[in-house]
């Protein structure tokens, strides 16, 4: 039992060691299916300015928290973890307005996701949407946070 306690509180040190975090804004374009899950009928564009914080831990996972204003939505955000690093990266991705879930994928300073929703006024009456973003990153520079020991 010892041990098992042991193990409960070196693993997470391992997992969560060492982290890099990276800020950045991202602007976005996009395209949602509105009323279908394809885009064959009505199609609506969509653009977004977003606050992005990424953090990647030493064993390979990701997790970000994005937050902005959109358009036709007004606002918007998304929580995404996944694998890769701070540069390369695919997360899975939850949009809690409007809600959408689905993959995001990027590469140095661009990203793109395809997400899924409910098609109802909860997803703002879209079945999917399709973006591509460009970020720049704050203070251009990344940093380490070391934990303690």
């Amino acid at each position: 039992m010892k041990k098992l306690i042991l193990i409960a509180f070196i693993f997470p040190a391992l997992i969560f060691g060492q982290t890099t975090e990276k800020k950045s804004f991202e602007w976005n374009f996009g395209v949602a299916s509105v009323d279908e899950y394809d885009f064959s009928d009505i199609v609506f564009p969509g653009l977004s300015v977003l606050y992005v914080k990424t953090t990647s831990y030493s064993g390979g996972l990701v997790k970000e928290a994005q937050i902005g204003l959109a358009a036709p939505s007004i606002i918007t955000a998304k929580l995404c973890v996944g694998v890769g690093s701070l540069d390369k990266n695919i997360l899975f991705t939850v949009r809690p307005w409007p809600f959408f879930i689905g993959p995001q994928f990027k590469l140095h300073n661009f990203t793109a996701s395809f997400e899924i929703g409910l098609n109802n006024g909860v997803s703002a009456f879209s079945g999917t949407i399709a973006t591509i973003g460009y970020r720049r990153p704050l203070k251009g520079k990344r940093w380490t946070l070391k934990k303690s020991k």
